[in-house]
């Protein structure tokens, strides 16, 4: 008799082997396509956000208390970052625009990527307070002229189809 081939103890070996490999694997694929989803929402929300900014930016009277002024002369705006468990609710005295991403698109801010977001869904616009100016005047003065103002924008999770 000649001995060629495979023993059943070998082959039920590697058989473990590679039983052992796929249940240390899964786990490890399984986290690296999360985090893949992860990052890509969080890009689309991003690119709204953007897209929301943008826009603001190029239809500035939208947050100018004074229809005449853009939102840089317009004093109001936000010393904190919205609450993202309720930004909607967001009580402020200060200016704020509600955008819907249908808006975006037809307005050629927000690419329609294969439809990704909800349609009617919305992104806040708003100001903020951002980073005290350097000038001599402004070093010692806490007035809302010594502030740089910018525009910054909500896109909440729920957008996401």
């Amino acid at each position: 008799m000649s001995d060629k081939g495979f023993t059943l103890i070998e082959l039920l070996g590697v058989i473990a082997i590679l039983a052992i490999l796929i249940l240390i694997s899964v786990p490890l694929v399984t986290q690296i396509v999360n985090n893949a989803h992860k990052f890509s929402d969080e890009s689309i929300l991003k690119q709204a956000e953007d897209s929301a900014i943008n826009y603001g930016m190029e239809n500035a009277k939208l947050l100018a208390d004074n229809p005449k002024s853009t939102f840089i002369t317009n004093r109001c705006a936000l010393d904190y970052i919205v609450d993202s468990n309720n930004p909607f609710q967001l009580k402020t005295d200060c200016k704020k625009v509600v955008v819907s991403i249908q808006t975006l698109i037809n307005e050629g801010y927000l690419k329609d990527d294969a439809s990704k977001l909800k349609k009617d869904g919305q992104v806040i616009i708003y100001k903020y307070k951002g980073n005290k100016k350097t000038t001599g005047e402004c070093l010692s003065s806490e007035i809302d002229s010594c502030y740089n103002f910018e525009l910054k924008a909500y896109a909440a999770k729920s957008l996401l189809n």
